[in-house]
């Protein structure tokens, strides 16, 4: 499409190859990175060249009129936004980047009226979507790269998903056809996968010492570090509209003050009285099927995805699984632990069961007596069937169950039954050993301890060197 304004005056000592590789413009607010950036995409324009901005700031629809703010510029199509010709959402990512994958006319994508997590979902789908469909040169302008190549930590996994697309778009994008070209007031805050792919460098004013650093280390990752020095030095001091012009490949390092540019500086703040700017003719451009397009997307698209949840969201939900997980362990490790005590008894009583006391005829009262069933054996000794069957139930059982792991109320000595409290201790079985001594007292009875002097009350004392403590030695008798 023939345009009849004039070219705009682009400094002739940035060298046109550079537009075929990937370029980086940094510096601080207000030293006129944006409007370098704008000169650079009106001589792509007039040039006739196929050119996109992602633009999150709402600062780039001033390409639609001169700088008179009266004069209509270049036709522009613009996506969202104050100023949109189309209204777009956070699901027309993808389908947004297969439009311009496929038109030849310049757009502007304005993310400033989506909210963080929207333009979140909205630039990762793009930017996911944009290498796979374009196959054709493409110009693509991201202003605030930082936002959408955050380095460090990020917060949620969703923005992680951004910055893996964002890095991607710019590392494999070349091969596709697209020239990326990133605009950041913080360089410290760019990831450095999409900084270091930068081929051509233009600095302006950056004074904090961690955006100066990051300038550093590109010229240290491209360029000879003693040539940077000079230029490190001077980017605090540098004035507005002036940056280093670096493109190693092309043997370039130069000072260049660029040229105000043509169409309206529409990221100045407007003062009273200026009149309002009118909109350019898109009688060239088929906007109704645009529309059409980009509303069957939104139509077609799957079901919204649920915003990623929060940090504190994320770990509420961990903990809360941890401590489902470890009471869930615990139960099954005390059934197994039960499981195991009782197959210990089981065997137990096969095999190493002590033999039972007898009994007194008639030592079962009557309150305890079980009238036989008709097919059993007679009771003994006044004993039920279930009783005589089992040879460690010969005795009177206690009056109720000893523990809910106890699987038999036999009268075991007191060697078994401390070997039954060192297996349940650990499950907080205690009181079994505790009722199982004063039942064998009852019925087996405890030997007494000798109460005699020397060696043997020596062996009495034992635990206590065990346990560390100190005895005083005893002589024999």
């Amino acid at each position: 499409m023939a345009h009849s304004r004039p070219k705009p005056d682009t400094p002739p000592a940035f060298p046109g190859e550079a537009f075929r590789n990937h370029i980086g413009i940094l510096g601080m607010t207000d030293s006129g990175k944006t409007t370098t950036a704008k000169g650079f995409a009106e001589r792509l324009i007039e040039d006739g060249r196929r050119l996109c901005v992602v633009d999150p700031t709402d600062v780039w629809w001033g390409l639609r009129l001169l700088a008179d703010a009266r004069t209509p510029g270049y036709p522009v199509v613009i996506f969202g936004g104050p100023h949109a010709d189309l209204d777009i959402g956070e699901g027309t990512g993808a389908r947004l980047a297969e439009l311009i994958a496929g038109q030849t006319f310049a757009s502007i994508i304005d993310t400033s009226a989506m909210t963080v997590g929207a333009r979140t979902r909205f630039f990762t789908d793009f930017a996911e979507a944009l290498p796979r469909v374009n196959a054709r040169p493409l110009q693509l302008i991201v202003d605030e790269a930082h936002l959408f190549a955050p380095q460090g930590r990020v917060p949620d996994p969703q923005s992680g998903r951004m910055v893996h697309a964002a890095n991607n778009l710019v590392s494999g994008g070349r091969a596709r056809g697209l020239r990326v070209m990133l605009i950041s007031q913080r360089p410290a805050k760019l990831h450095k996968d999409s900084l270091t792919q930068v081929q051509t460098l233009i600095a302006h004013r950056l004074i904090a010492p961690q955006d100066r650093a990051a300038v550093e280390a590109w010229i240290g990752e491209w360029a000879d570090p003693k040539q940077g020095r000079e230029v490190i030095a001077s980017l605090p001091s540098l004035p507005r509209g002036t940056g280093w012009v670096w493109a190693p490949t092309l043997e370039v390092l130069a000072k260049i003050a660029f040229p105000r540019i043509r169409t309206f500086d529409s990221s100045i703040t407007p003062e009273d009285g200026e009149p309002l700017a009118t909109p350019v003719d898109l009688s060239a451009i088929d906007i109704a099927a645009l529309r059409q397009a980009l509303a069957a997307a939104e139509t077609n698209a799957s079901p919204s995805r649920q915003p990623a949840p929060s940090r504190p969201q994320l770990e509420a939900a961990e903990k809360r699984g941890y401590e489902r997980g470890l009471t869930e362990g615990r139960g099954q490790g005390m059934r197994e632990a039960i499981a195991s005590v009782t197959a210990f008894l089981d065997q137990l009583d096969a095999r190493n069961a002590p033999a039972p006391l007898p009994c007194r005829p008639g030592s079962i009262t009557s309150a305890r007596r079980v009238q036989e069933s008709p097919g059993r054996a007679p009771r003994a000794h006044g004993q039920s069937p279930a009783r005589a069957a089992h040879p460690a139930r010969a005795c009177r059982a206690p009056p109720r169950p000893l523990h809910a792991c106890a699987v038999g109320d036999a009268c075991w000595d007191e060697a078994h039954w401390r070997h039954l409290a060192d297996l349940c201790q650990p499950f907080a079985h205690r009181r079994l050993y505790q009722r199982g001594r004063r039942f064998g007292r009852r019925h087996v009875g405890r030997p007494r301890r000798r109460r005699s002097r020397g060696p043997a009350r020596a062996r009495l004392r034992t635990p206590a060197v065990e346990s560390g403590a100190r005895i005083r030695p005893l002589k024999d008798d």
